[in-house]
């Protein structure tokens, strides 16, 4: 049996490392220490879901567009996994931990008492402030604004939390 050896890149994997991963959950969770009234406000009304999509991301390496593909009735608690569309159309289930799972069964009791979803939307599982199914960008530039607070240096995209995974992993 032959191995093959792993790539070798010329760039290097931007990520965070374990501390900055904590800091940056701690800052979805509680808000940032120097945030505007406004923010603060709006913080307060997305912070489960926006720890849910962080967690989720974190937690299992998915892309954002499977993310942003997933329905409510795709949610499998009993077998800790959710179903996605990976690249390509075809569907798989991705399999997540306890934290994803604490976190996303807070979401979903928060998304129970939304009401007025737009129609078409109501079986999305998360939501925008619009009450649409959220968007690959507003995903992207959530990351951007959580990760700004913990690191200038590196510029985080949700491809980058997928590599956090990924790096976590091997």
């Amino acid at each position: 049996i032959q191995v093959d050896m792993p790539k070798l890149h010329d760039k290097a994997i931007v990520r965070l490392d374990i501390d900055e991963v904590s800091k940056f959950l701690d800052v979805v969770e509680y808000g940032p220490q120097n945030m505007s009234q406004r923010k603060q406000k709006f913080h307060e009304h997305n912070k489960v879901r926006d720890l849910a999509i962080m967690t989720l991301l974190l937690g299992t390496g998915m892309r954002v567009t499977e993310l942003v593909g997933i329905n409510l009735r795709d949610l499998d608690f009993a077998n800790g996994r959710v179903k996605v569309t990976r690249k390509g159309g075809y569907e798989a289930y991705i399999y997540f931990g306890d934290e994803v799972a604490d976190a996303l069964s807070k979401y979903v009791d928060e998304r129970e008492n939304i009401k007025d979803i737009k129609v078409g939307h109501e079986d999305a599982l998360f939501l925008s402030t619009r009450k649409s199914r959220i968007t690959v960008r507003s995903i992207e530039l959530m990351v951007k604004d959580y990760s700004s607070y913990i690191t200038t240096v590196k510029k985080i995209t949700p491809h980058k939390l997928r590599s956090t995974y990924g790096t976590a992993l091997y």
